[in-house]
């Protein structure tokens, strides 16, 4: 080797040990300490942009598909296989405008009133009975003005409900609870369709909502004057909070659908429902547009040409009109099949289900029906719609069938929306104190994550953000084996965000994380390289031709 190249590489040599305790080559860093204030505004673009960001108002659209005024063609009929099925609307021709309905008000209507009553708080605990299916926790219901709890007494003498006391955890996602309690004035029919929650220190938002059912109390109850509402909660320290509530107004319209399908009643410019099938088993897929669906059968319908000789001719007349209505059906299909014409839907059974009795309908507006509208039955109001697809002109949903399903489906429907904002002081009943500085140091008393490693690693890194009231993007390297020292029971207890951050880069080879104190992100597994790691490559192959 010559003396020249023996300078060079010395002299790379010693540069690359620079690198290294500067801390620019991989795996070289030691853990640091990140910090996140717990009364630092989070109105920064990283966090604002990230997954759940500052409370803002909600949205004004009301996902519209079809206009309420117009009728809605009656649908044909395929049959398929294994009891499937497809509905075709031939003729229909798209509309020209989508008029969007003026449901949202700045108040309540005349005559309406609500008093936030109280609020109660549940975290869950490093000892908590999570294996048992029936435990549940007593609440402990606050004043929101000052804290203050309220005794059993207080309450009943109030008239508080017996079921409000009680929460059933969900255990699908453990994360703190809030329940609020409202009574209400001039309401037939008391509802909170949404609720959103806030921190007033930071303006973050602080709860979410899943979709579908997650398990444990239902999120929502009525009964009489009294409405109460619960949310998920991603705060484990006392903080001052704002809850934005969204509460339906106006007097309540009724119609009777006929259930026949094809059938339609509507109310006014704002909704209009078509009812369409009943079902002895929950549909396990809806499917809107897209080339011809297989459950029918790749020649055609199965069963849907079959003619039998009949003793009256009537019959014969009526089989054959059947089978020109399915040749319709089919050829309405196929001639949409190549340009994805979202004008049929196909409703696909699971044949091993149980059964349970469903029906579907169509409606010009997704949010209308499923936030402004219910089956009355006995003096209940059931809001169990199950959105299945939206797509086009064809908005569906499904719901279970619990009254008795012979006479036609009473609707309730009340036109207005409106939503208010109530302030809580203090959460007493956090863990962590409003004292705590730096979130990533706020204890966390039990954080249990999901069976599936991809999953898990996904909640890990949710967990790890949303506690320190942070935004934050990743990339998931656990894949299908969760790593060596994941706790048995997949538990957590007494730990911080900080522990947990530490746990997750120990325990998971290859893994980084880059905080940005200034966007308040966290940076996990970035795939493209820092800056200072192009800069050391693009020096070190610089010595190649050494």
């Amino acid at each position: 080797m010559s003396v020249k190249k023996r300078y060079w590489l010395g002299a790379a040599a010693l540069l690359y040990a620079a690198f290294v305790a500067w801390g620019l080559v991989p795996g070289s860093q030691e853990r640091e300490a990140f910090e996140s204030p717990a009364d630092a505004s989070r109105d920064a673009y990283g966090f604002r942009e990230s997954r759940f960001g500052l409370l803002q108002k909600s949205s004004r659209r009301n996902g519209v598909a079809w206009p309420a005024g117009e009728a809605m063609a009656e649908p044909g009929r395929l049959g398929g296989t294994a009891g499937s099925f497809l509905l075709a609307w031939q003729g229909e021709k798209a509309p020209a405008t989508m008029p969007d309905p003026e449901a949202w008000r700045d108040s309540l209507a005349e005559g309406e009133a609500v008093e936030f009553f109280a609020f109660a708080t549940w975290v869950p605990g490093s000892g908590d009975a999570w294996e048992d299916p029936d435990w549940s926790v007593a609440l402990t219901f606050r004043d929101p003005a000052t804290g203050a709890p309220f005794s059993r007494e207080e309450l009943d003498a109030e008239g508080l409900p017996d079921s409000f006391h009680e929460l059933r955890p969900s255990r699908t996602h453990e994360t703190p609870m809030l329940r609020l309690v409202f009574r209400t004035e001039g309401m037939d029919h008391p509802h909170a369709p949404a609720l959103v929650v806030g921190d007033s220190r930071t303006g973050a938002k602080v709860s979410y909502e899943f979709d579908g059912s997650v398990g444990g109390s239902p999120r929502r109850e009525t009964s009489g004057v009294w409405l109460r509402t619960d949310a998920s909660l991603l705060v484990w320290h006392d903080a001052p909070l704002v809850c934005r509530v969204q509460f339906l107004t106006g007097e309540p319209e009724h119609a009777q659908l006929e259930r026949r399908a094809g059938t339609q009643t509507v109310f006014g410019e704002a909704l209009r429902v078509q009812w369409l099938a009943a079902h002895e088993r929950r549909p396990e897929s809806v499917r809107v547009g897209g080339s011809l669906p297989t459950a029918t059968g790749a020649g055609g319908p199965t069963g849907s040409r079959t003619k039998t000789a009949s003793a009256d001719p009537a019959d014969d007349t009526a089989a054959e009109a059947a089978e020109a209505a399915a040749k319709a059906v089919e050829e309405f299909v196929r001639s949409r099949s190549t340009n994805r014409d979202p004008g049929f839907a196909t409703f696909l059974f699971d044949a091993s289900g149980a059964r349970e009795r469903w029906e579907t309908v169509r409606c010009s507006s997704i949010t209308m029906l499923e936030r402004h509208t219910g089956v009355l039955v006995d003096g209940k109001v059931h809001r169990d719609w199950r959105k299945e697809e939206t797509k086009g002109r064809l908005s569906l949903a499904s719901r279970p069938v619990a009254e008795d399903a012979d006479g036609p489906l009473p609707l309730v429907f009340i036109p207005g929306i409106v939503e208010l904002d109530f302030a809580i002081a203090a959460l007493p009943d956090m863990p962590n104190p409003r004292e705590t500085a730096n979130l990533f140091q706020a204890t966390l008393p039990r954080i249990t994550l999901p069976e599936d490693a991809s999953d898990a690693e996904s909640h890990l890194q949710g967990y790890i953000a949303v506690a320190a009231q942070l935004g934050w993007d990743s990339s998931r390297i656990w894949d299908d084996e969760l790593p060596r020292g994941f706790p048995e029971d997949r538990t957590f207890r007494d730990t911080t965000p900080q522990d947990l951050l530490d746990w997750y880069l120990d325990h998971t080879p290859g893994s980084t994380a880059r905080y940005d104190p200034d966007g308040l992100m966290l940076h996990f597994n970035e795939e493209k390289e820092s800056r200072w790691h192009s800069i050391l490559e693009g020096f070190l192959g610089w010595f190649d031709w050494l």
